[in-house]
Parts: structure tokens; sequence; C-alpha cells
């Protein structure tokens, strides 16, 4: 009997997952817009981009910082792509 011998994909190392935009920054993005359609009126929200964030995910920290500041003030977006 012989039974095919399955090789699972490699994954993508945890380093490389926030360094640069990749397949779901652009509905991450989307995402952001929306909460912040939907909620920026009430004085009670706070943007948190995240806490306790590993070091390696300082760009996707900064390029949240600067999506929500530049959506908020009605511009384009910078860092997004």
């Amino acid at each position: 009997m012989v039974i095919a011998a399955h090789r699972p994909k490699q994954a993508v190392p945890l380093r490389s997952r926030w360094t640069a935009p990749n397949s779901i920054t652009t509905l991450q993005d989307a995402y952001v817009q929306k909460t912040i359609d939907v909620l920026n009126d009430l004085p009670n929200v706070l943007w948190i981009v995240s806490q306790e964030a590993p070091e390696h995910s300082l760009w996707w920290n900064d390029h949240l910082i600067s999506l929500i500041r530049a959506y908020e003030k009605g511009e384009t977006p910078i860092n997004t792509r």
C-alpha cells in the first residue's frame, strides 16, 4: 500500500509578515476605513493600533497610524502600497 505524502505549504516566516505590504494589506486598510466611517463621530472611541506588538511589526504599526491620520483628515492615505 502506498500512501501519498502531503507536503505542507511553507509558512511565511513570522518576521516577514509585517515588514511590507502583502496580499491582505488592502483588505485590512478597507476594514480600518470602514470602522472609522462608522465610529469616528463617537466621542468615546480611541484608535489603538496595537498593544504589546512584536518588534518586527513596526512597519505595520507605522502604516496603520499613517492611514488613520490621513483618512481622518480626508487626505489620500500614504504608505498604502
